[in-house]
């Protein structure tokens, strides 16, 4: 019955909220938050962007067009790769002597207080997505401008997790979800995969 209000005390950046969802260590549950969001972010970007070139490119039948929603890819690439990146950096220069090293009830709680943040940011800008579609150009990058707040999003609110949950310190956290990007290309390989036709 809390796990709403425990979700949204961390949006507002109560550690102790933070701390209920990785203790009650409800991982299917926080799964299926992400999937959600996810969802619902990737059509709606999908949806904005259809008369795109590329995305117009990527029309094909409805399994076709399910694998360009890169949801299977990013609900892998969070639960076997991120989480468990996190949790061993984490460890590793916390320099409690535990090293590269990761239990099953860390991956878990890690996992119950992640999944279901990351999940409900992919939700709340969904409709930035959708009403501010607009591209902010970068030299020669374009990144939308939900994108761009999405992004900041991920980024202040990880940080901030991975300081709580594993009591480091601003710059120990830091050097933790820098570390974490070297995981990223393996999002990239797992998206770049297409069912043939």
């Amino acid at each position: 019955m809390t796990y709403l209000p425990d979700l949204l005390g961390v949006l507002a950046f109560r550690a102790r909220a933070l701390r209920a969802l990785a203790e009650r260590r409800l991982f299917v549950k926080g799964l299926v938050c992400f999937t959600l969001g996810f969802l619902v972010f990737a059509l709606v970007r999908n949806a904005v962007y259809a008369s795109l070139p590329e995305m117009a490119a990527d029309q094909g039948g409805p399994v076709r067009a399910f694998f360009c929603l890169n949801l299977i890819q990013a609900v892998l690439f969070v639960s076997v790769i991120y989480v468990p990146a996190i949790v061993l950096l984490s460890n590793a220069i916390s320099g409690g002597g535990r090293g590269f090293s990761m239990t099953g009830a860390e991956y878990r709680s890690h996992g119950s207080a992640l999944l279901p943040l990351w999940g409900f940011l992919l939700l709340i800008v969904a409709p930035l997505q959708y009403f501010a579609p607009q591209f902010v150009v970068i030299g020669v990058v374009g990144i939308s401008v939900g994108m761009c707040v999405l992004l900041a999003l991920l980024a202040a609110y990880t940080l901030w997790a991975i300081q709580r949950l594993d009591s480091l310190s601003l710059i120990q956290a830091l050097g933790v979800f820098c570390l974490s990007w070297f995981a990223l290309p393996v999002y990239y390989l797992l998206t770049s995969v297409y069912l043939s036709d």
